[in-house]
């Protein structure tokens, strides 16, 4: 009996947290690696320029500045040395142009880094769907006082089915897509990259999200690298 009561209560509590938390939909990571790239012997890494975060979202500097801030310091799992694009010579320069990193450019700092990595948002979107109003059959809490069989009051506890009924809910979906390249600098080839795609049930999340692919990227290139 106790059991049971104790199963009830519990989902329950778990369909009011479904209801009123934040959920996860999707977590998506695509990764292409090339085979034959030794990434044991790197010792040095260059943060490309990360302008292309604004990818045309209309996202405020405030906004830029934040994820410019979470790639930079997510480099920071790398254990190899890690310098930036603008402390390069001739501070301030972009090795990216008419939409690529062309060999000849990387080339050019492959004496200062192994490998050079750029990230890009190909999307940033916010949409949401109405959860329609709905009736469940719920267990019901309820006590009654009884007389035990030594003819004491006490309160016992039962359970009785009924209808409940929820107005409708909006929920707000966050979306985020985002391209992590690594390439090496001494031929220019691209040997490492992941498209993370992710949602999830809250309003305007992209920058927690963004916060947590960069970690998530940081940390599975330092586990090749290592």
């Amino acid at each position: 009996m106790g059991f049971n009561i104790t199963g009830k209560i519990f989902g329950v509590l778990c369909l009011l947290a479904l209801l009123i938390m934040p959920q996860n939909v999707s977590a998506t990571k695509n990764d292409w690696i090339d085979p034959g790239y030794n990434f044991r012997s790197v010792r040095s890494a260059v943060l490309l320029d990360a302008s292309s975060l604004n990818s045309g979202f209309g996202l405020s500097g405030a906004a830029i500045q934040s994820l410019r801030s979470a790639f930079d310091g997510a480099s920071q799992k790398l254990k190899c040395a890690v310098i930036f694009e603008s402390q390069l010579a001739g501070g301030g320069r972009n090795l990216y142009s008419d939409g690529r990193y062309s060999a000849p450019d990387l080339q050019s700092v492959a004496a200062r880094a192994d490998i050079a990595i750029r990230c890009q948002i190909t999307k940033w979107n916010d949409r949401s769907y109405v959860i329609p109003a709905r009736t469940v059959w719920e267990d019901r809490r309820e006590t009654r006082s009884i007389r035990d069989r030594d003819g004491n009051w006490i309160e016992e506890v039962y359970y009785v089915t009924v209808p409940v009924t929820y107005p409708p809910r909006r929920v707000d979906i966050s979306e985020i897509t985002a391209m992590f390249e690594a390439y090496d600098t001494r031929t220019g080839r691209l040997v490492f990259s992941r498209e993370d795609i992710r949602d999830r049930e809250e309003f305007s999340a992209q920058s927690k999200m963004f916060g947590r692919m960069c970690n998530s990227f940081f940390e599975d290139l330092q586990k090749r690298i290592r």
